[in-house]
């Protein structure tokens, strides 16, 4: 089928390959290894044969080991060439095999591409340029400084490093031409050529003050430190051979000299006293006066002192004015300042003072019945610059009536000035107010209650028997219980009494020997004063409660009352709480009871009492063996005056059966109405009433009228019909029913 003799083992069903060439054949210097320099294609008869490209020795592969093929038949460089150092033509032996080993060579000659490199553009290849860069310093010398040779802006030269002075400041007035200071530069590079000279820039507004002379700074004025600037910013350059250089900005400083005519330690260009004489070089020249002459002044002394009242009366409270001081000097504006000073007259300065306005005021309150009556003082007035003049005066104390009483002794000789009936020493003593009619000597204790007279039998010692309350006219007055002798003390040994009113058993009982008892006891007030009482006391077999009734208080339309269950028999009670009733048998007593006790005391408030009545009222505490009672104290519950003539007294808040009916009355002259509702009643006339009702406005009534009201708003009468729980009217200004 191929055509080749299958009798000759030299013909054979093959054909070695055609052809192979290089798509190109130079190469550019200094490119990176791998460069690409072309592709190698190769061709064979045989369609579909499988060929490989490599090098191989032979003629022409001198620089085979110089380039390298890679997997896709691309030559590419194995080094970077240098077209100035290395060979510009190469000479490499390709080899194109086919699967059978059937194989064609061929000789490739490469050329080596120059590149133009010229760093400074300058014309002359940098292999050949002896300044690369062109920074003007030759490579040979860049290399041996340490700087690069390729880069322009790495030179063989450093930059002056530091510029300083020697000083910088400089004396007042001093002439021009005057050496502030020296100035140095320093430069890294030995034997460095330095100028010096000043540029502008920053910091640098004083330079046209200023020049540099031989390495000095040298000033071009006199300078005055009271009227030139005291800082003075100048700019330096230090210039090296190869124009590098080096700014900085300094502050010159101004120093003062110091000028001071009156040596007080303020130069005279700001001194506005200049001689130090007190008064102002422009008040010196307006007045006359040499303002650089401490003996030439501008002021006179002032020439008089006055009071303009020499009397005041007693009892005045400390602080009271009592004169104006005036003073007069010839010197027009002068500040002028008053004072109280020792001296001839000037006894009772300490009485006395001056306040900011130049009034004398007093520093003690003067009683005319006990002071004396003319005083000395004695006045001083000094001017700003310390000129004075000083006088003396007298001044009387009047008298003052002083009868608290009213009796015609004035206080000071009156043995009782408040006319309480207690003379002052013993109201002093006493401790009340001697001055104050309603401030009197204490009153002792005008009542003495027992809360608590049984005691159960083989109670053991100490068990509470009850306790000692008291009444006393004189509000919060604190007390004291103590057994004494005397009637009814008989007992007395049998028991004991604390300082505070608290009876205790010191004796063993027995109901069967002896079951009554008696003791006395004193009540103590903190003033000594005292009362006396005697209690029965009773054995009894049981052991009851013991109920403690305390004074009550008036709330918000109520009454609170107090008690203590002071002992509860050994059990809790059954119940407590207060009985009230009108009446001091406690017939058809009210109970109150209370649901909660807070340790030993409870209370209960009742409200809707009825008014103008009298009750009393009683703690009460029962338990299984019975009812304890506490004191009895009563209270009295007044009417409001105005619904009086309706009735006196009130039943459980209300007015039972008037002439106007049932209503429940409050102290505001609001009334609830069984008929009419909410009213308001205000009393006119004998027994007349003006009504308000929010359906009728102001109505007006009598006993002698009801039930025919009149209408004011409507200027006619209104007859009530007699219609139970209902305000129905008859209106006779409509002939209507309303």
């Amino acid at each position: 089928a191929y055509g080749s003799n299958p009798r000759d083992a030299n013909s054979v069903a093959n054909a070695p390959p055609s052809s192979l060439t290089l798509t190109s054949t130079t190469f550019k210097e200094n490119m990176p290894v791998g460069t690409v320099i072309g592709n190698l294609n190769a061709t064979d008869p045989d369609t579909d044969a499988i060929l490989s490209i490599s090098m191989t020795t032979g003629s022409g592969s001198g620089n085979n080991a110089l380039f390298q093929i890679d997997a896709n038949n691309i030559l590419k460089t194995k080094h970077i060439y240098n077209f100035e150092t290395h060979p510009h033509l190469y000479s490499i032996r390709v080899k194109v095999e086919d699967e059978h080993g059937f194989t064609l060579e061929k000789v490739f000659s490469l050329s080596l591409l120059n590149e133009i490199e010229d760093l400074d553009g300058d014309g002359v290849e940098d292999f050949y340029d002896t300044d690369d860069d062109g920074d003007g310093f030759s490579d040979s010398v860049e290399n041996a400084y340490g700087s690069n040779p390729m880069d322009k802006n790495s030179v063989a030269n450093a930059y002056p490093d530091s510029i300083s002075i020697s000083n910088l400041a400089i004396l007042e007035n001093q002439p021009v031409g005057t050496v502030v200071g020296s100035i140095s530069a320093t430069d890294p590079d030995h034997g460095a050529v330095i100028s010096l000279a000043l540029v502008e820039g920053e910091g640098s507004s004083a330079n046209s003050l200023f020049e540099i002379h031989d390495g000095k700074i040298v000033s071009k004025k006199s300078f005055d430190y009271e009227t030139d600037q005291t800082s003075f910013p100048i700019r330096i350059r230090a210039n090296d051979e190869h124009n590098f250089s080096l700014e900085k900005s300094f502050a010159l400083s101004l120093d003062n000299i110091v000028e001071d005519l009156d040596k007080d330690g303020i130069e005279d260009y700001y001194d506005t006293d200049k001689d130090g004489d007190g008064f102002m070089d422009s008040d010196e020249i307006a007045y006359g006066s040499d303002p650089l002459d401490k003996l030439s002044l501008a002021n006179k002394a002032p020439t008089g002192i006055f009071i303009n009242n020499f009397t005041f009366v007693e009892n005045l409270p400390i602080g009271s004015i009592i004169a104006k001081i005036s003073a007069n000097d010839p010197d027009t504006g002068d500040s002028l300042f008053l004072s109280l000073v020792p001296g001839k007259g000037s006894k009772n300065n300490d009485l006395f003072a001056i306040d900011t306005n130049g009034f004398l005021t007093t520093s003690a309150v003067f009683d005319f019945e006990t002071s004396q009556h003319f005083f000395a003082i004695r006045l001083q007035v000094v001017d700003q610059h310390n000129f004075e003049l000083e006088k003396s005066f007298s001044l009387q104390l009047t008298n003052e009536i002083e009868d608290t009483d009213g009796d015609g002794t004035e206080d000071h000789y009156d043995l009782d000035d408040d006319g309480d009936g207690f003379s002052d020493i013993d109201e002093i003593n006493f401790g009340s107010d001697p001055l104050d009619a309603k401030s009197m000597i204490n009153q002792p204790p005008s009542g003495l209650y027992l809360n608590g007279s049984n005691i159960v039998e083989n109670s053991p010692l100490n068990t509470v028997v009850g306790k000692l309350v008291t009444e006393d006219p004189d509000l919060g007055d604190t007390f004291s219980y103590t057994l004494i002798s005397g009637e009814g003390s008989g007992s007395n040994a049998l028991f004991t009494l604390s300082n505070d009113g608290i009876l205790k058993t010191a004796y063993l009982f027995d109901h069967e020997d002896s079951k009554d008892h008696s003791i006395r006891v004193q009540v103590e007030d903190q003033y000594g004063a005292s009362l006396e009482k005697s209690f029965s006391l009773t054995i009894d077999n049981l052991y009851l409660p013991v109920a403690v009734t305390y004074p009550y208080s008036e709330g918000n339309n109520s009454i609170n009352f107090w008690g203590e269950i002071l002992e509860n028999g050994g059990e809790a009670p059954q119940s407590f709480g207060i009985q009230l009733s009108s009446n001091i048998t406690f017939e058809n007593a009210e109970t109150l009871l209370s649901s909660k006790i807070t340790g030993k005391f409870f209370s209960i408030r009742k409200r809707e009492l009825a008014l103008a009545r009298t009750y009393y009222y009683r703690a009460f505490a029962i338990n299984s063996e019975g009812t304890a009672y506490g004191a009895i104290m009563r209270f009295h519950q007044p009417g409001p005056d105005w619904w009086l003539d309706l009735s006196p007294e009130t039943t459980n808040g209300w007015i039972i059966d008037s002439w106007m009916g049932s209503m429940q009355p409050y102290p505001n002259q609001w009334a609830y109405h069984r008929r009419l509702g909410w009213i308001f009643m205000s009393p006119e006339g004998s027994k007349g009433y003006w009504l308000w009702r929010q359906a009728n406005g102001w109505l007006w009534t009598d006993s002698s009228t009801w039930p025919f009201l009149w209408a004011h708003g409507r200027s006619n009468w209104l007859y009530l019909w007699p219609e139970n729980n209902k305000a129905l009217f008859y209106d006779y200004g409509s002939s209507s029913v309303r």
